[in-house]
């Protein structure tokens, strides 16, 4: 069958099982069911035939490059050829060996073995050149000498190819180092640089080679010291912000930031200053008025603005605010703390006061803004988060009260309903079996005249042992039947059965 099967005309459905599993296995297919039918295989082969005839095609390229490969087993002797350059002139050929002959001086020289290894030779002149005998198995004897004539050509053309060559090469050990290494194949006057690259090829794998440690490595002094240091630096980050600022010449503390004092255990800033919270730390940093005047009057609209969304959910009850309370620096409520900044620098109370002026100016003719006499609010209004969840948390707050309130009142009258229908019930129960036990005195007295035929009320009450709301209901249900008649003897209330005798009971 060959390949007949690659073709696009070939039928594979004439094929048995056998035989298509068979060429699916020859072409790396492995994958299907090893009881598999006709169509699946056929499916398969189906979708894996183009695979298969790019693998051929491959296949039959590499056959082809091999046949037409003209260094292969049993060539011609090859000659590597080295030429040293000369200046001044281009370089003159002193290195190359043709047959029993010197190609330059034309002098006998013995040819060894054609297994023999790379030697080194000297010419008439000193130069040194690489003879490379051949290295196939089979000992190829090399063609005599032409004639004068032609062999005078041949080593003109040699010399000029020679003398391109040597440019291109500076030493000896370039030679093992370049990738393009010229090799001459004597008979087919042709240069190759196959074998050469195939060896840098091989090289080139070798130096992909992973590089396994030493299993004596052990860690550098420096790396040891960073495993130290890690941990100490970790231990003193809690401290670095539990450590008060020093005042007293404490010991253990931290000392002001540059242009910062301490006054009453607090951090202030010198005049032309301000106090900057960092992660790390706090520092005070150059004043700029305009940038300052600016953000406090942001965070001023900002907070009325917050105000008046408060108000609308009902979360305050007004939405105006003193202009006092609005642009207060921060120290009106420790009056001793001013006093203390006053008297180290005095004309903090003057620039303060300025300061305020400032910003209120600016304040009274900004569009957001308005006032009431010593009242300032703002014109819109602004839901923040907190105030959102605040609001309709208490809403939600509200309305779980108000459902709870509901279930609870409804609760109450369904049990008090409940009470009663089980009092009813219960007093059901007592009553027909007063009247029973009526009946059963009544047989009894008629029997023997020693048992009377009533009942006290006391006793039957000591006998169920009910609580008093339930026999006041027992007691007015047997009261109300008409087969009970109601009687006072020794100033004691009496039952007495008048109605029909029940043989079975009530």
């Amino acid at each position: 069958m060959d390949d007949d099967y690659l073709r696009k005309d070939f039928d594979i459905g004439k094929l048995t099982i056998p035989k298509i599993k068979k060429i699916l296995i020859e072409n790396g297919i492995t994958e299907f069911p090893t009881r598999a039918k006709k169509d699946q295989l056929i499916e398969i082969f189906k979708e894996n035939i183009g695979l298969i005839r790019k693998k051929k095609k491959e296949e039959k390229k590499k056959e082809e490059s091999r046949s037409k490969n003209i260094y292969q087993e049993g060539r011609s002797s090859i000659i590597e050829l080295e030429v040293n350059k000369r200046d001044g002139e281009g370089g003159e050929y002193t290195s190359g060996r043709y047959g029993d002959k010197d190609v330059k001086g034309g002098k006998d020289v013995d040819i060894k073995d054609v297994k023999g290894d790379i030697k080194d030779h000297k010419d008439q002149k000193g130069e040194k050149f690489i003879s490379i005998n051949k290295q196939t198995p089979s000992q190829t004897i090399l063609p005599h000498p032409s004639p004068p004539s032609h062999n005078s050509s041949f080593l003109d053309s040699l010399t000029a190819h020679l003398r391109s060559t040597s440019r291109r090469r500076k030493s000896l050990e370039d030679i093992g180092k370049d990738k393009g290494k010229v090799i001459v194949d004597v008979d087919s006057g042709v240069s190759d640089t196959l074998f050469f690259n195939s060896q840098n090829d091989i090289n080139k794998k070798d130096d992909k080679r992973l590089i396994i440690p030493s299993p004596n490595h052990t860690p550098s002094k420096s790396r040891s010291l960073y495993f130290l240091l890690i941990p100490s630096l970790l231990l003193l980050i809690p401290l670095y912000f539990l450590l008060p600022y020093c005042t007293n010449g404490d010991l253990i503390c931290l000392p002001p930031p540059k242009n910062g004092k301490v006054i009453n255990g607090k951090l202030i800033c010198d005049n032309g200053f301000i106090l900057k919270k960092s992660f790390l730390r706090e520092k005070c940093i150059k004043d700029s008025k305009e940038i300052r005047m600016l953000k406090k009057i942001n965070s001023i609209i900002n907070e009325l603005e917050i105000l008046k969304g408060d108000y609308k959910y009902g979360l305050v009850k007004d939405y105006k605010k003193k202009i006092s309370e609005v642009i207060g620096d921060g120290r009106e409520g420790n009056d001793k703390d001013t006093r203390d900044i006053n008297k180290e620098h005095p004309k903090k109370g003057i620039q303060d006061k300025e300061y305020i002026n400032s910003i209120i100016e600016i304040l009274r003719h900004s569009s957001k803004v308005k006032f009431d006499k010593d009242l300032i609010y703002a014109v819109n209004h602004k839901i923040t988060l907190k105030s959102f969840i605040r609001h309709y948390s208490l809403k939600a707050f509200y309305l779980l009260l108000l459902i709870s309130l509901i279930t609870l009142i409804f609760y109450i009258f369904y049990k008090r309903r409940q009470g009663i229908l089980e009092k009813k019930y219960s007093s059901q129960k007592i009553v027909k079996e007063i009247l029973n036990i009526l009946l059963r005195q009544l047989i009894i007295s008629s029997k023997n005249t020693r048992f009377p035929g009533f009942v006290y009320v006391d006793h039957l009450k000591d006998v169920f042992l009910v609580e008093k709301g339930l026999w006041e209901m027992v007691k007015e249900n047997v009261e109300k039947n008409s087969n009970v008649k109601k009687g006072e003897i020794e100033n004691k209330e009496t039952w007495e059965w008048v109605g029909p005798y029940v043989e079975n009971g009530v």
